[in-house]
Protein backbone atom coordinates (compact mmCIF):
# COMPACT_ATOMS: atom_id res chain seq x y z
CA UNK A 1 0.00 0.00 0.00
CA UNK A 2 1.25 3.70 -0.67
CA UNK A 3 2.44 5.95 2.00
CA UNK A 4 -0.29 8.41 0.75
CA UNK A 5 -3.07 5.77 0.99
CA UNK A 6 -2.25 4.77 4.43
CA UNK A 7 -2.54 8.09 6.32
CA UNK A 8 -5.79 8.59 3.68
CA UNK A 9 -7.44 5.20 5.57
CA UNK A 10 -6.47 6.25 8.58
CA UNK A 11 -8.19 9.40 8.34
CA UNK A 12 -11.20 7.82 6.59
CA UNK A 13 -11.53 5.01 9.76
CA UNK A 14 -11.11 8.24 11.92
CA UNK A 15 -13.83 9.86 10.31
CA UNK A 16 -16.51 6.83 10.65
CA UNK A 17 -15.68 6.34 14.81
CA UNK A 18 -16.53 10.14 15.07
CA UNK A 19 -13.19 10.92 15.86
CA UNK A 20 -12.77 14.40 17.44
CA UNK A 21 -11.28 17.37 15.86
CA UNK A 22 -7.93 17.42 17.24
CA UNK A 23 -7.32 13.71 16.11
CA UNK A 24 -8.01 14.95 12.63
CA UNK A 25 -5.99 18.05 12.53
CA UNK A 26 -2.49 15.94 13.05
CA UNK A 27 -3.44 12.63 10.63
CA UNK A 28 -4.03 15.64 8.07
CA UNK A 29 -1.12 17.26 8.73
CA UNK A 30 0.26 13.81 8.31
CA UNK A 31 -0.93 13.39 4.88
CA UNK A 32 0.65 16.87 3.33
CA UNK A 33 4.10 15.75 5.24
CA UNK A 34 3.89 13.02 3.39
CA UNK A 35 3.54 14.91 0.44
CA UNK A 36 6.09 16.85 1.35
CA UNK A 37 8.57 14.46 1.97
CA UNK A 38 7.55 12.58 -1.25
CA UNK A 39 8.76 15.96 -3.10
CA UNK A 40 11.96 16.57 -1.57
CA UNK A 41 13.19 12.92 -1.94
CA UNK A 42 17.30 13.59 -1.89
CA UNK A 43 18.83 10.41 -4.35
CA UNK A 44 22.36 10.00 -3.67
CA UNK A 45 24.71 7.06 -4.12
CA UNK A 46 21.69 4.61 -5.31
CA UNK A 47 19.78 5.25 -2.01
CA UNK A 48 16.58 7.53 -1.41
CA UNK A 49 16.59 9.94 1.78
CA UNK A 50 13.77 11.80 2.92
CA UNK A 51 14.30 15.01 5.02
CA UNK A 52 13.41 14.64 8.70
CA UNK A 53 12.55 17.76 10.00
CA UNK A 54 8.86 18.65 9.84
CA UNK A 55 7.15 21.92 10.36
CA UNK A 56 3.35 22.66 11.28
CA UNK A 57 1.89 26.00 11.17
CA UNK A 58 0.16 26.92 14.33
CA UNK A 59 -1.82 30.21 15.12
CA UNK A 60 -0.27 29.56 18.40
CA UNK A 61 1.59 26.52 18.92
CA UNK A 62 1.52 26.90 22.96
CA UNK A 63 -2.23 25.88 22.22
CA UNK A 64 -1.76 22.63 20.57
CA UNK A 65 -3.31 19.45 21.57
CA UNK A 66 -0.49 17.22 24.32
CA UNK A 67 1.95 14.95 22.39
CA UNK A 68 0.70 16.33 18.79
CA UNK A 69 4.43 16.40 17.42
CA UNK A 70 4.93 12.89 19.05
CA UNK A 71 1.90 11.91 17.65
CA UNK A 72 2.95 13.25 14.21
CA UNK A 73 5.82 11.32 13.79
CA UNK A 74 4.43 8.34 14.68
CA UNK A 75 1.79 8.49 12.15
CA UNK A 76 4.59 9.25 9.84
CA UNK A 77 7.24 6.66 11.08
CA UNK A 78 3.97 4.19 10.51
CA UNK A 79 3.14 5.51 7.13
CA UNK A 80 6.63 4.72 5.74
CA UNK A 81 7.24 1.60 7.13
CA UNK A 82 8.67 -1.13 4.61
CA UNK A 83 9.33 1.68 2.21
CA UNK A 84 12.97 1.89 0.07
CA UNK A 85 13.12 5.58 1.91
CA UNK A 86 15.87 6.20 4.55
CA UNK A 87 16.99 8.65 6.81
CA UNK A 88 19.63 10.57 8.01
CA UNK A 89 18.79 11.47 11.34
CA UNK A 90 15.56 11.08 13.28
CA UNK A 91 12.51 12.48 12.65
CA UNK A 92 11.98 15.64 14.46
CA UNK A 93 8.81 17.22 14.71
CA UNK A 94 8.22 21.33 15.29
CA UNK A 95 5.64 23.64 16.00
CA UNK A 96 5.95 26.91 14.62
CA UNK A 97 3.77 30.08 14.18
CA UNK A 98 1.94 31.33 11.48
CA UNK A 99 2.81 34.83 11.89
CA UNK A 100 6.75 33.87 11.16
CA UNK A 101 5.71 33.36 7.89
CA UNK A 102 4.73 29.55 7.93
CA UNK A 103 1.27 28.88 5.94
CA UNK A 104 1.76 25.55 5.35
CA UNK A 105 3.55 21.83 6.17
CA UNK A 106 7.03 22.34 5.34
CA UNK A 107 9.98 19.87 5.62
CA UNK A 108 13.41 20.23 5.66
CA UNK A 109 16.88 18.71 7.42
CA UNK A 110 17.48 18.97 10.55
CA UNK A 111 20.71 17.12 12.82
CA UNK A 112 20.90 15.17 16.05
CA UNK A 113 21.71 18.48 17.50
CA UNK A 114 18.61 19.99 16.16
CA UNK A 115 20.76 21.93 14.14
CA UNK A 116 19.00 23.12 10.40
CA UNK A 117 21.25 21.38 7.74
CA UNK A 118 21.87 21.94 4.15
CA UNK A 119 23.93 19.22 2.76
CA UNK A 120 26.02 15.52 4.09
CA UNK A 121 29.01 14.24 3.19
CA UNK A 122 30.27 10.90 3.28
CA UNK A 123 33.34 9.05 3.88
CA UNK A 124 34.04 6.89 1.09
CA UNK A 125 37.35 5.48 1.82
CA UNK A 126 39.39 5.78 5.19
CA UNK A 127 38.51 4.46 9.03
CA UNK A 128 34.91 5.65 9.09
CA UNK A 129 33.76 4.27 5.49
CA UNK A 130 30.25 4.37 4.67
CA UNK A 131 29.28 6.84 7.54
CA UNK A 132 27.52 9.78 6.38
CA UNK A 133 26.91 13.41 8.63
CA UNK A 134 24.58 15.84 7.47
CA UNK A 135 26.12 19.49 7.42
CA UNK A 136 24.82 22.19 9.78
CA UNK A 137 23.89 26.03 8.17
CA UNK A 138 26.52 27.50 10.31
CA UNK A 139 29.20 24.63 8.30
CA UNK A 140 31.13 22.01 10.63
CA UNK A 141 34.94 20.98 11.13
CA UNK A 142 35.92 17.63 10.17
CA UNK A 143 39.02 16.00 12.08
CA UNK A 144 40.36 13.36 14.27
CA UNK A 145 39.56 15.55 17.16
CA UNK A 146 36.72 13.82 19.07
CA UNK A 147 35.44 16.41 20.18
CA UNK A 148 34.70 17.87 16.45
CA UNK A 149 31.14 17.64 14.88
CA UNK A 150 32.38 15.56 11.97
CA UNK A 151 34.83 13.27 13.89
CA UNK A 152 37.22 10.34 12.38
CA UNK A 153 39.20 9.57 15.27
CA UNK A 154 40.71 6.51 13.71
CA UNK A 155 42.37 8.60 11.02
CA UNK A 156 46.33 9.21 12.47
CA UNK A 157 47.11 11.45 9.48
CA UNK A 158 44.40 13.86 10.16
CA UNK A 159 44.65 16.67 12.34
CA UNK A 160 42.33 17.08 15.59
CA UNK A 161 41.05 20.14 13.74
CA UNK A 162 41.48 19.76 9.84
CA UNK A 163 38.73 21.07 7.47
CA UNK A 164 35.83 23.14 8.05
CA UNK A 165 32.89 22.57 5.78
CA UNK A 166 29.85 24.26 4.61
CA UNK A 167 26.91 24.88 2.15
CA UNK A 168 27.26 27.93 0.37
CA UNK A 169 24.92 29.96 -2.18
CA UNK A 170 24.06 27.97 -5.57
CA UNK A 171 24.44 24.56 -3.93
CA UNK A 172 27.71 25.09 -3.40
CA UNK A 173 30.13 23.45 -1.01
CA UNK A 174 32.98 25.98 0.83
CA UNK A 175 35.83 24.05 1.90
CA UNK A 176 38.67 25.59 3.99
CA UNK A 177 41.78 23.82 5.68
CA UNK A 178 42.56 24.46 9.03
CA UNK A 179 45.87 24.73 8.99
CA UNK A 180 46.24 20.39 8.58
CA UNK A 181 49.44 18.48 8.96
CA UNK A 182 48.95 16.55 5.60
CA UNK A 183 46.98 19.30 4.18
CA UNK A 184 43.60 18.80 2.22
CA UNK A 185 44.12 17.24 -1.60
CA UNK A 186 40.55 18.28 -4.60
CA UNK A 187 41.32 16.97 -7.51
CA UNK A 188 45.08 16.04 -7.04
CA UNK A 189 45.42 19.92 -5.96
CA UNK A 190 46.64 20.59 -2.47
CA UNK A 191 44.30 23.57 -0.97
CA UNK A 192 45.95 25.86 0.79
CA UNK A 193 46.24 26.55 4.10
CA UNK A 194 43.67 29.41 6.06
CA UNK A 195 42.58 29.61 2.37
CA UNK A 196 38.55 29.28 1.48
CA UNK A 197 37.51 27.22 -1.64
CA UNK A 198 34.27 26.85 -3.29
CA UNK A 199 33.42 23.48 -5.14
CA UNK A 200 30.27 21.98 -6.86
CA UNK A 201 27.88 19.41 -5.19
CA UNK A 202 29.30 15.75 -5.53
CA UNK A 203 33.29 16.33 -5.55
CA UNK A 204 35.80 14.23 -3.97
CA UNK A 205 38.03 15.46 -1.45
CA UNK A 206 40.94 13.59 0.79
CA UNK A 207 42.04 14.68 4.38
CA UNK A 208 44.59 12.34 5.71
CA UNK A 209 43.98 8.71 4.92
CA UNK A 210 40.37 9.30 4.14
CA UNK A 211 38.44 10.24 1.16
CA UNK A 212 35.28 11.86 1.28
CA UNK A 213 32.06 13.33 -1.14
CA UNK A 214 30.03 16.64 0.06
CA UNK A 215 26.85 17.19 -1.34
CA UNK A 216 24.14 20.10 -1.17
CA UNK A 217 20.67 19.33 -0.55
CA UNK A 218 18.58 20.99 -3.42
CA UNK A 219 16.91 24.81 -2.59
CA UNK A 220 17.75 24.47 1.14
CA UNK A 221 21.08 27.19 1.53
CA UNK A 222 18.11 29.38 -0.09
CA UNK A 223 15.16 28.32 1.91
CA UNK A 224 17.16 27.85 5.56
CA UNK A 225 18.96 31.24 5.97
CA UNK A 226 19.73 32.37 9.52
CA UNK A 227 16.97 33.96 11.59
CA UNK A 228 14.27 32.01 8.93
CA UNK A 229 14.11 28.90 11.97
CA UNK A 230 16.39 29.20 14.87
CA UNK A 231 18.79 26.43 14.94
Amino acid sequence: MGILRKIERAIESRLEGGAPAGDLHVLEAARNVCRQLLDHKFRWRKRTFLPNMLLVPFKDPHKAPPHYAAELVRLVQESLSGSIFELLAPFQAKLVPREAGFETVEVGWMDERQQIALGLIECLEGPAQGKRWLIPRQGAILGRGGEVPLAIVGDLLMSRHHLKIAVVAGGRILLEDLGSSNGTQVGGKVLPPRHKVVVNSGTRLEAGCSSFVAAAFPAQYERWQEGVLPS
